[in-house]
């Protein structure tokens, strides 16, 4: 599939070092979106770029790609975890979510606690309680 002129601008915006723009294409490529090819390893490489500039969102994308072991990488849930609490300290709700997995399953280095998984679930959604503990 050719890419379409929208992911062509956004490419060459990406090539000049925008974290945002390597963010965003990052996406487009690991969904197959928006007129780009579908392309795992590309994403990885972009959200690496964004991560390595500071770019919060592409941080807890890159975490998901370790935790899954995604886009050719091989699963690391203890690098994971490093990339969800960077970019949790940045306020990234999706990561507060994956850590309160992590903590649910006992992963990544975590502890299985379903006290510390609601903690992280009510940062990402402060007025729910998800896990109730068993007295």
């Amino acid at each position: 599939m050719a890419e379409s002129d929208d992911v062509k601008a956004l490419a060459k915006k990406a090539s000049t070092g925008d974290a945002n723009a390597q963010n965003a294409l990052a996406r487009l490529y690991y969904d197959g979106s928006g007129g780009a090819s579908k392309n795992e390893k590309e994403a990885v490489a972009l959200w690496e770029k964004a991560h390595e500039k500071g770019n919060s969102e592409a941080t807890c994308n890159l975490g998901v790609m370790y935790d899954h072991g995604l886009g050719g990488l091989t699963s690391d849930k203890v690098k994971a975890v490093t990339l969800y609490k960077t970019a949790a300290a940045a306020g990234q709700k999706a990561a507060f979510l994956n850590l309160g997995l992590l903590h649910v399953h006992g992963q990544g280095g975590l502890e299985k606690s379903l006290e510390k998984a609601d903690e992280w679930f009510a940062k990402a959604h402060p007025a729910k309680q998800f896990v109730k503990s068993s007295a």
